[in-house]
């Protein structure tokens, strides 16, 4: 009852709500019937008003010309470093020269159809100068044209890409030492070719009409190339080139909403619009037929059984119904096919009887009545004449219309190009003034941004470096980014291993420490307390210097294969031990068992004559990678799963004297190569006696001062046996050494100056001998540590008080700490001496098992506790080596039973190779240098570029797919909400025509087709809202109980129009006024069960079921 007097209470509401449906509805179909009009600006201008939007447009085309033609001469080097008074071709004689094809394009729009001379007028004027001035104007242009192409070419090339070079056009012209003189016109005319090539395209593209996707190809296909070689040269070109495309796109906006060929595409559309109209209504039709048929034979059934008849003769009865409905079908449909081939067969019958015409005329002269053939034929002829005639004429009436047409359709076109000029020279004065006073302003490059700089000069880099022909591998554009090469922090923080998965499996010939090196520092911030790598300045420049493919590995390698002979010999792989001398040569396979890195983890001092190998093989490594910088490899393939193989000069001062006798090895190199380099050009001398003797002499020299070496000299092997292209090798080892030499020492020598480490590099050089070598300096540094200091993986940080440095804490005070402190303090204290070092840092193996399973002496498996830092000091003409300072299992490892720590060394062989090898006892856990347990990578060397390369891809493509799916549910929606509109639309239109008692009465109106589909939108209306029929109600029951609770959606009596919509159902239809109080009747429960419904129920409703 409650819900009953409520809704009373909005009786009045819901009228004027219904009334309200209605005229929105009328409203919208009004809008639908109007058409949007367009009113050209040119149509109120007058002439002299147009021809001044005609002056802007070709000012506009002037700037295009110029932008464009100063933007490639920039770029080709035609306008730089150069004058007035060096005649060269400046920004202003480009303006002056752009001036005349501007005003060319200027002149041809403006005269209409006689356009088309002036372009022969201004080519016979330019061959005419050139005939009286250079005579032969042909072969004058072709000249001039290929001498600002060789320019360009030659200016390119200069900038570093050589490969264009090779394009060159061969003139004879000397374009290394050429002059910009008043003698050389060629290149003043090859520039106005080029205005007049773009001033034609411009013509072609933007004076009558701005053509975009032509415009911009072009523009396109300037800019690009000049951009992806960095040649851009001074800010004009680029600022006209701006400010002329925001003109001609503000043109084109103007010309594609006002010229003629708007009409053409609304009439195409309006065309298109109806034809989908016809469909569609036809479509709607059969839909409709049928689904009236199916109404139809439903009533019919329903009626048969009320009537007592059987159920057989009421399916009879709907099928017959149905036979009825296809029956009309195919009369509907063949009336279709006869009317759409009326045409086609009037066409045929009018050939037909033509044909019966000529046959007859055949007929007649063959049965010899020649006089009737002649008359047949000569009516035929009229007749056809008469055709003809009629029809030549109509064909003149349409080309006399179509000309007018085309006359009127150029004068409106020309119109709107005149006008169109305003909007793209106002257009390009506010581009003007946004762009070309900013740049006019900017003298200098602009700012860089530090968060992307160094990965856009990565790229750049890369792109450039492939241009210039180089053969670039493609892992060194990642290896620019790593964060595995951001600086390392020297600090007291304990040393945590949160996992300790395997990381390595390392296949050695010997149970020698086989150190890893990953990453290298070479200037430590005494201050910050931190170590640095080469940053990208510095890789370019190394690169520039030694070329992309060498590695201070090479040096080594010649010193090795140089001194020790027979170390060169390496017999399927086995490993030869030299011990004596403090290293083994081996094989090491390493095989990445877990994580993934961009950094390779290479055994220190590689074989460079093996490089990588393939995993446990012969041949070269299968995968790509790169040489970064000065030892440090880099790629992306050798992820876990993976592995390669190097033969290595594997160190190891286990033996007596081993550091002193590599000292040794060092001095009689420096020696051989001093004498080497005085007399090399005695080489070519025939005279062998004195080659024989001038080695002699020097090998004696050698015995003299106590230096030994392993079998022949290598002066005499030098001077004696070899060939000229081994001597050849021999001398650009040599020169390579001393060039990389001059290098170590200008980036790898720098002091800290710290009075503490000054202090320790004193008190340790008290107890050197006067011939102390380096390997002694070293493992005197060692010693030192060994005895005062205390390896630990937590230091005590209570001894820290952040007053000084870290290292002159770990120095003076804290006397303990982990092997990034004893590395970095070595570092320093050899640099004291003068020996260049470097910091080192990958992982030290050492824990070898032997086992006969593998093929090889030991196996070791590497994890994060084996992460290591060290010292690589440069001899000189050794190369860099390893000097292991941190104290315990590390020390003991690397100089066990050394007489440098040891006081009972083993014996040693009588030819001087060590033999014996023993395996070294555990190391102590220490991780990377630096790390903590923030900073500890259990899968290696951290990807962090990779990482933040894959979590922008991954936020782009969220975004993307975001956009996507949001693009997406709008179309859907958008769908959703149009079918559910015309829905909507067409039930109002229906129930609007079933209330108006004119519509309702014409014959052709399906009158009891809408009045059913009424009733059967509100039965569903009131099953949604509740108020179905129960079981075993009654008609009256129902239609009062409807009136009783639902009363308040209309004014209509609902008991009333429940009983009338039921009098359709079953009886022969309604009159006009009985049709009119159900239309409004429904028309008012649609709103009233709009407003009833909760909000969800509501929208599926109307959304998604289109009851509503």
């Amino acid at each position: 009852m409650r819900q009953h007097i409520s809704l009373k209470k909005t009786d009045k509401a819901s009228a004027s709500s219904g009334g309200n449906e209605r005229r929105k509805k009328n409203k919208r179909a009004a809008r639908r019937m109007l058409e949007t009009v367009f009113i050209s600006p040119d149509e109120s201008m007058a002439k002299p008003a147009l021809y001044v939007g005609l002056v802007l447009r070709t000012l506009l085309m002037y700037i295009g010309i110029l932008g464009i033609s100063a933007f490639i001469c920039g770029a080709a080097g035609l306008t730089q470093a150069a004058d007035w008074r060096s005649n060269a071709v400046t920004a202003g004689t480009i303006a002056l020269i752009s001036l005349i094809p501007a005003a060319a394009c200027g002149i041809a729009a403006a005269v209409g159809k006689f356009g088309a001379a002036v372009p022969l007028v201004y080519v016979g004027a330019y061959f005419g100068i050139c005939a009286a001035s250079f005579g032969d104007p042909i072969s004058f242009t072709y000249q001039s044209a290929v001498r600002v192409y060789n320019f360009a070419l030659y200016h390119v090339a200069s900038k570093g890409y050589y490969s264009l070079g090779n394009y060159m056009v061969q003139d004879g012209y000397d374009y290394a030492n050429a002059a910009y003189d008043a003698n050389d016109p060629q290149r003043f005319f090859g520039v106005f070719l080029l205005c007049s090539v773009v001033g034609l395209i411009l013509f072609a593209t933007v004076q009558k009409r701005v053509r975009l996707v032509p415009l911009a190809l072009f523009c396109t296909a300037v800019i690009a190339p000049i951009l992806t070689y960095n040649l851009p040269y001074g800010n004009a070109g680029t600022a006209f080139l701006i400010v002329f495309i925001c003109g001609a796109i503000a043109m084109w906006i103007y010309d594609r909403r006002y010229d003629i060929r708007r009409e053409k595409r609304l009439e195409k559309k309006t065309a298109r619009r109806k034809m989908l109209r016809e469909k569609k209504a036809a479509r709607r039709a059969a839909a409709a037929f049928q689904s009236q048929t199916a109404k139809k034979a439903d009533s019919v059934y329903r009626a048969a059984l009320l009537a007592g008849v059987s159920r057989n003769k009421a399916d009879a009865a709907r099928r017959a119904v149905y036979a009825e409905g296809k029956r009309v079908e195919k009369q509907q449909k063949a009336a279709a096919d006869k009317e759409k081939n009326a045409k086609r067969l009037a066409k045929k019958a009018e050939r037909k009887a033509a044909k019966a015409q000529s046959d007859n005329i055949k007929a007649l002269r063959k049965s010899g009545r020649k006089a009737e053939a002649d008359a047949a034929k000569a009516a035929l002829k009229r007749a056809c004449g008469e055709r003809s005639a009629q029809s030549k004429a109509e064909k003149k009436a349409l080309k006399k219309e179509m000309r007018a047409k085309k006359r009127s359709a150029a004068k409106k076109q020309r119109k709107v190009c005149f006008a169109g000029g305003y909007a793209g020279a106002g257009t390009a004065l506010c581009a003007f003034l946004a762009v070309w006073i900013p740049l006019s302003a900017v003298s200098a490059n602009f700012r860089r941004i530090p968060a992307i700089d160094s990965r856009v000069t990565a790229a750049r880099a890369y792109v450039t470096a492939y241009l210039r022909g180089d053969d670039i591998d493609l892992n060194e554009l990642y290896a620019y980014g790593i964060d595995d090469l951001a600086p390392r922090e020297l600090t007291f923080d304990p040393l945590e291993y949160k996992d300790t998965r395997n990381i390595f499996r390392i296949d050695a010939g010997t149970t020698d420490p086989v150190y890893l090196r990953s990453w290298i520092g070479s200037d430590f911030d005494l201050d910050e307390g931190r170590w640095t790598g080469a940053d990208y300045d510095t890789v370019l420049e190394f690169r520039s210097r030694f070329g992309k493919e060498f590695t201070p590995d090479e040096i080594g390698t010649a010193f090795y294969k140089y001194v020790y002979p027979s170390s060169a010999e390496l017999d399927n792989f086995e490993p030869r031990e030299f011990y004596k001398y403090g290293f083994s040569e081996q094989r090491v396979n390493v095989w990445r068992v877990s994580g993934s890195s961009r950094l390779l983890f290479i055994p220190s001092r590689m074989n460079t004559d093996y490089m990588l190998l393939g995993y446990g093989k012969e041949t070269d490594a299968p995968y790509k990678y790169s040489i970064y910088f000065d030892g440090i490899y880099s790629s992306r393939f050798y992820k876990y799963g993976s592995g390669y193989s190097t033969v290595s000069y594997v160190q190891s001062m286990s033996r007596k004297n081993a550091a002193a006798n590599a000292d040794m090895s060092q001095q009689y190199y420096m020696r051989c190569r001093d004498f080497i380099l005085e007399n090399a050009d005695k080489a070519e001398t025939d005279d062998a006696d004195a080659l024989s003797a001038m080695t002699s002499a020097f090998d004696a020299s050698l015995a003299a001062d106590g230096i030994e070496y392993m079998g022949t000299s290598l002066c005499d092997r030098f001077f004696n046996y070899m060939s000229a292209d081994e001597r050849a090798e021999v001398l650009a080892s040599f020169e390579t050494e001393s060039e990389y030499r001059d290098y170590v020492y200008e980036s790898y020598t720098n002091k800290s100056g710290s009075a503490a480490i000054e202090k320790a590099a004193a008190d340790i050089a008290a107890g050197f001998s006067a011939d102390c070598g380096t390997f002694e300096k070293a493992i005197a540094v060692a010693n030192y540590f060994n005895e005062s200091y205390k390896y630990t993986k937590e230091p005590d940080k209570s001894l820290y008080d952040g007053s000084k440095p870290v290292i002159e804490a770990f120095l003076e005070d804290v006397k303990e700490g982990y092997c990034t402190h004893f590395a970095t303090a070595a570092c320093e204290i050899l640099r004291e001496y003068g020996i260049p070092t470097r910091f080192a840092e990958g992982y030290a193996a050492s824990e070898f098992e032997s086992t006969e399973s593998t093929g090889t002496s030991g196996r070791a498996y590497v994890n994060a506790e084996n992460a290591h830092s060290w010292v690589e000091a440069y001899i000189d003409g050794m190369g860099w080596v390893t000097v292991e300072v941190t104290p315990g299992e590390h020390s003991d490892a690397m100089y066990r039973a050394s007489d440098a720590t040891m006081d009972a060394p083993p014996a040693e062989d009588e030819n001087g190779d060590g033999t014996g090898s023993t395996t070294p006892s555990t190391t102590p856990a220490v991780p990377i240098p630096g790390a903590s347990s923030a900073t500890v990578d259990t899968d290696g060397v951290q990807e962090n570029f990779h990482e933040e390369l894959m979590w922008f891809l991954r936020i782009i493509a969220v975004v993307a797919a975001v956009a996507l799916a949001g693009f997406l549910i709008y179309l859907v929606l958008r769908r959703i909400y149009k079918k559910a509109a015309d829905a909507t639309s067409r039930k109002f239109s229906l129930i609007d025509s079933v209330g108006n008692a004119e519509t309702y009465e014409k014959s052709d109106f399906d009158r009891h087709g809408a009045v059913r589909k009424i009733n059967d939108w509100t039965s569903e209306i009131l099953a949604l809202i509740g108020a179905a029929p129960e079981t075993g109600e009654l008609t009256e029951e129902y239609a009062e109980r409807i009136s009783r609770d639902f009363g308040g959606f209309s004014d209509v009596d609902a008991k009333e129009a429940i009983l009338l919509l039921q009098k359709e159902e079953f009886g022969h239809g309604l009159s006009s006024d009985e049709a009119a109080i159900c239309a409004r009747y429904t028309a008012d429960l649609i709103s009233g069960a709009y407003r009833y419904l909760p909000p969800l129920k509501r929208l599926w409703a109307r959304y998604i079921r289109h009851i509503l």
